[in-house]
């Protein structure tokens, strides 16, 4: 029998959590929006990384925003030059800090370290991950399996875990 690793609480170093948008999006942590088809889901996402790409403050906050940031965005549902470019222009964002992984020659998942090295590559701080309502629960056969799908624990294993990006995943 294997014996199960234990940790006492007395032995956990203890630390502050960093946040993007406090109290609702902390850095190197998973966020997830979650809401039917139609609820805005998207255009919440958006709105927020257009703010964020330009330092503006968030909602319900002292009015100081923080500096503007890149932001890596996927989705399997919505088109980047119908879609997802358009409504993020519209809602003020600067198009040079919204970032898309190519998916040419294989689509991406959650636990591609293609995400690690984009977030590497880019010092992106914010990761919106858009699964397909085939990975979220929902029938659709248009949309590969693999895509966006899996386990997102590459994202957290960036070195130390501080200032790494905070993930979003819409379903």
């Amino acid at each position: 029998m294997t014996e199960i690793e234990i940790t006492k609480a007395s032995e956990v170093k203890v630390r502050e959590i960093e946040w993007l948008w406090y109290p609702y999006i902390p850095f190197g942590k998973i966020t997830v929006v979650q809401g039917d088809a139609g609820d805005g889901k998207s255009t919440f996402v958006l709105n927020l990384a257009a703010m964020l790409s330009r330092g503006q403050p968030m909602p319900f906050t002292d009015g100081t925003g923080q500096p503007p940031i890149n932001i890596i965005y996927q989705s399997s549902e919505d088109d980047a030059d119908d879609t997802i470019v358009p409504r993020f222009i519209s809602a003020g964002g600067d198009p040079e800090r919204l970032l898309f992984i190519s998916e040419k020659e294989r689509y991406l998942s959650f636990s591609d370290e293609r995400l690690i090295q984009a977030v590497r590559q880019t010092g992106a701080r914010l990761v919106v991950l858009a699964p397909s309502p085939l990975t979220s629960g929902r029938k659709r056969v248009s949309t590969p399996p693999t895509r966006c799908g899996g386990s997102s624990a590459p994202l957290l294993r960036l070195p130390g875990n501080s200032g790494a990006p905070s993930s979003s995943s819409i379903t």
